[in-house]
């Protein structure tokens, strides 16, 4: 092999070992942003102005509760969505098609007065959470609420919202993130600690 053939391959060598880590690193970077997971404290961080929020108040579960002025907050019976898990509510931004609504909210039976973290791990057995992975929260009048970080089978993952009031258990979901809600894990941390009980 000449010495000018052993420079080329050299050459080669090292573009392709180059091409190979850049791919690695990018594609590691990548997969780490997708699965980071930002804590409680960097959500409530997110600077989201919900004093001009509207109110929803509902007298069947006697609570209140904000959401962006421009959204609508519909009843699943008024909404004309899918019934999705048992939702009672959908939080729908008034721009986008009729079945678009990125949070919702379900009201589910608790008749054994489970703390959220035995009710969760009791009915919940398709999520591999552990206690570790509940996040206590405060928000004023309920009994108790959390936050769970769950991930799914494509290692994308949520917060999903439970708060415990008078043997129910009314649960937060991020059903649809949608390109054009911005900061959309910090908009259903706020919607949810607006929510507010009557009694």
């Amino acid at each position: 092999m000449t010495k000018k053939n052993i420079i080329i391959l050299v050459t080669v060598t090292i573009v392709v070992l180059l091409a190979a880590g850049s791919i690695f690193l990018f594609t590691k970077k990548s997969h780490s942003k997708q699965n980071f997971n930002p804590s409680i404290v960097e959500l409530n961080k997110v600077s989201i102005n919900t004093g001009d929020w509207q109110t929803y108040k509902n007298y069947q579960y006697s609570f209140e509760i904000k959401g962006p002025k421009s959204w609508e907050i519909k009843p699943n019976s008024d909404s004309g969505l899918l019934d999705g898990e048992g939702a009672f509510l959908w939080f729908k931004p008034d721009s986008n098609g009729d079945f678009y609504a990125p949070v919702s909210m379900a009201v589910l039976d608790n008749p054994d007065n489970f703390s959220i973290t035995k009710w969760f791990l009791k009915n919940n057995a398709k999520y591999t959470v552990g206690p570790e992975n509940f996040i206590e929260i405060n928000i004023p009048t309920t009994e108790e609420a959390v936050a769970v970080y769950v991930n799914f089978i494509n290692s994308q993952g949520i917060y999903k919202y439970y708060v415990k009031k008078n043997e129910k258990i009314f649960s937060f979901d991020l059903m649809d993130t949608g390109s054009n809600i911005i900061n959309e894990d910090a908009m259903i941390n706020a919607i949810v600690n607006t929510l507010r009980f009557n009694k």
